[in-house]
């Protein structure tokens, strides 16, 4: 054994080494629980918030139906002139309120260029929720607008296109 190196340690040594092999281990040990414990602070904190929000997603789902149910026949819009406005109930679902064919003024709203506000148009096809493309009669411009930017024209008199705003007279 004359080519190997041996290194004596003395008791002291031997017992300060275990000493801070200790330590280093309770260190370890409390960071590794540390870890733990702000994961597990994380995770519920994330599963409480999903929870706060799935309750108070289906509480407001409940509210709103039993605000819809209890709706007055009074308080209940007009559609006769295919007004369609935000205080008609909560929407449930897609709303098609107008048919393709029909003619429509539109009334606009704040993103409704201002050329096509007031002009009488036909509903020339019906695109996803809720919008419309429409062929301005004036002009024969095609346009896209969402049902809220439309309103029906109230049973105009036209008989084959012509307008009966003139009298008819007999020769009697």
């Amino acid at each position: 054994m004359s080519g190997i190196y041996k290194h004596r340690i003395e008791k002291g040594e031997c017992r300060k080494v275990a000493r801070v092999l200790k330590n280093w281990q309770g260190v370890i040990a409390e960071l590794n629980s540390r870890g733990r414990q702000a994961l597990r602070a994380a995770a519920a904190a994330v599963k409480h918030e999903d929870d706060r929000r799935l309750f108070h997603n289906a509480a407001l789902r409940k509210r709103r139906k039993e605000m819809g149910d209890q709706t007055d026949p009074i308080r209940r819009p007009n559609r006769e002139n295919g007004d369609v406005t935000a205080h008609e109930g909560f929407n449930r679902g897609v709303q098609y309120p107008f048919s393709v064919n029909e003619k429509v003024v539109i009334k606009g709203n704040r993103r409704t260029p201002d050329k096509f506000v007031g002009k009488e148009a036909i509903i020339t096809s019906q695109c996803l929720n809720g919008w419309y493309l429409l062929k301005i009669i004036g002009t024969g411009e095609n346009v896209r607008l969402q049902y809220r930017s439309l309103r029906k024209i109230l049973n105009t008199p036209a008989v084959n296109g012509r307008c009966l705003s003139q009298p008819i007279q007999n020769s009697s």
